[in-house]
């Protein structure tokens, strides 16, 4: 079945108890999903610099998401937000992969 975005919009149900902002879009199973279930685990190595770590979290996992599908799609990206946020480490690890 090939389903144009327009119809998905209007299959797509927020599951209860959930707000749009903790969920994103399963393409596959045309589903509304936590965010947690694209989360990576964490496992401490210390060999790498305190400074280079970055540990996954709801945030850092949102806008990694976006942000590489953004540029997937040949789009332009702007983040902003006040000093010592996420996104500078999120565009570093991105890049770099």
């Amino acid at each position: 079945m090939n389903l144009g975005l327009d119809c998905i919009y209007f299959m797509l149900r927020i599951p209860t108890g959930s707000d749009l902002y903790s969920l994103y879009i399963n393409m596959t199973a045309f589903r509304m999903e936590p965010w947690t279930k694209v989360m990576p685990g964490f496992k401490y190595d210390p060999q790498i610099p305190f400074f280079d770590l970055l540990v996954p979290t709801i945030d850092t996992v949102r806008f990694g998401y976006l942000m590489e599908h953004l540029i997937s799609a040949n789009k332009p990206i702007l983040f902003i937000g006040s000093t010592g946020k996420i996104y500078h480490p999120i565009s570093y690890e991105i890049y770099f992969k």
